[in-house]
């Protein structure tokens, strides 16, 4: 069965075209979010498929145009929310820490969970028009057809623009027996109120084609895939490949890592086409279930996750028994992505935790000793709070900080004495709140 996706129009730029193809005429551990990165969600079920996609795009609403082949005329679209996506990302994407052996602390050393770190047919000449509705801010059309010609024909003639050169690859997915679901703006609605969609289809289906993601655009994608299914999963026909965090390195000096060096080298270990697993765990651990809600700083309300959000999460596992969810992410460059990705169960059945200890320093300081350890562990208090192993000593100020460079003389006194004069501030602050 055939599942793709692709996003048109007959100029200006998409953003984020990976997935689509689109006419392009802290000391305490360190996120790593590909910003710009396409991502999809694939939900598997005996009885029932989903795809979540978020469409972006820049430019002018009447270029916009998405097409997706599905296997049959019965494939449902409905409009589904962006939160769901952010709430996957955060809760998933890789948390590198530094070093175990790391000097006294990092100061300060704030992490808590999920900081930052998409009717009956009728006969229209060679085409078959199954269903036309309107979803939310779109118009929606779900077409099939013998003839790549006729059906490109058929869009273009409604005011879907489909480049001329896309046929091949409608063509391809054509001879699968595929039909097309065709996605537009409706008239008076513009980008800023695109949402993403989810498509469902009756029966599993283990294929995502890729084909047509690299129809009409260039260089290298970003894509990043959830698969939602009863066990670990995998692609089948290209590389699933891991990052050794022996291989990680901790630069000092700026907090971070070269997670994104070392994950480019993965993709590259598969020949250009490997796709790196960066979480495989129990569905119901993540935070849509666990109830222990998230927040963005310090002094952030904690809040629970978006309503539609936990809609969305309920609806990908309502039909899987005990649901596992796995992330498998790529950057490779179009002419990689020359096949249909076939997801089938992996044969490695462990998790794969988000979090990795780096092993290799850069410009390591001698020590770092900050006033919020108050019970001198290394850790600062406010991540043990948050990670509930804090063992109940009082709050300390935490902008007092000193990092020593080796030994106590003048060099290392400045940052001592501005450290002083960030806590002596923030006291006064809070006497006069």
């Amino acid at each position: 069965m055939a599942l793709t996706v692709g996003l048109l129009g007959a100029s200006g730029a998409a953003d984020a075209c990976g997935g689509m193809f689109c006419d392009n005429g802290g000391g305490g551990g360190q996120v790593v979010i590909a910003a710009d990165s396409h991502r999809m969600v694939v939900s598997l079920s005996p009885t029932e498929s989903t795809l979540w996609d978020q469409i972006r795009f820049r430019g002018r609403p009447a270029e916009f145009v998405w097409v997706l082949p599905v296997p049959s005329e019965e494939a449902r679209l409905e409009l589904s929310d962006s939160t769901f996506f952010d709430q996957l990302d955060n809760q998933t994407s890789p948390r590198v820490l530094p070093p175990a052996n790391r000097p006294r602390l990092s100061c300060p050393v704030y992490f808590p969970p999920g900081t930052q770190f998409v009717d009956a047919g009728v006969s229209d000449g060679s085409v078959n028009v199954y269903r036309e509705e309107v979803v939310g801010p779109y118009e929606t059309v779900l077409i099939g057809s013998e003839d790549a010609d006729a059906l490109q024909a058929w869009l273009v003639a409604h005011n879907y623009q489909v480049p001329a050169d896309t046929i091949p690859t409608i063509a391809y997915y054509v001879a699968k027996k595929s039909k097309f679901m065709a996605l537009r703006l409706r008239p008076g609605a513009n980008v800023t109120q695109m949402q993403p969609v989810r498509v469902s289809f009756p029966g599993f289906m283990s294929s995502f084609p890729l084909k047509m993601v690299g129809a009409g655009a260039d260089g290298a994608l970003s894509l990043t895939l959830w698969v939602i299914a009863e066990q670990r999963y995998q692609a089948m026909n290209y590389p699933t490949v891991r990052i050794d965090p022996a291989t990680l390195s901790w630069d000092w000096a700026t907090n971070t890592s070269d997670y994104t060096t070392r994950f480019n080298e993965a993709v590259e270990s598969g020949g250009g086409r490997g796709w790196v697993v960066e979480y495989a765990q129990n569905w119901s651990s993540l935070f849509f279930f666990n109830g222990s809600g998230f927040s963005f700083g310090p002094d952030a309300a904690v809040a629970p996750p978006p309503v539609r959000a936990l809609e969305e999460a309920e609806f990908a596992g309502r039909n899987i028994r005990n649901p596992f969810v796995t992330r498998l992410r790529t950057r490779a460059l179009v002419e990689h992505l020359d096949e249909d990705i076939e997801l089938g169960p992996s044969a490695e059945t462990g998790w794969v935790l988000p979090q990795l200890t780096a092993t290799r320093e850069l410009n390591r300081p001698a020590s770092l000793v900050c006033a919020n350890d108050t019970n001198n562990n290394g850790i600062d208090d406010r991540t043990e709070r948050e990670r509930g192993t804090f063992p109940g000593s009082p709050d300390a100020d935490p902008g007092m900080c000193a990092i020593s460079l080796g030994g106590t003389g003048p060099a290392g006194l400045p940052l001592l004495l501005l450290g002083v004069g960030v806590a002596i501030t923030l006291r006064r602050r809070r006497k006069r709140g």
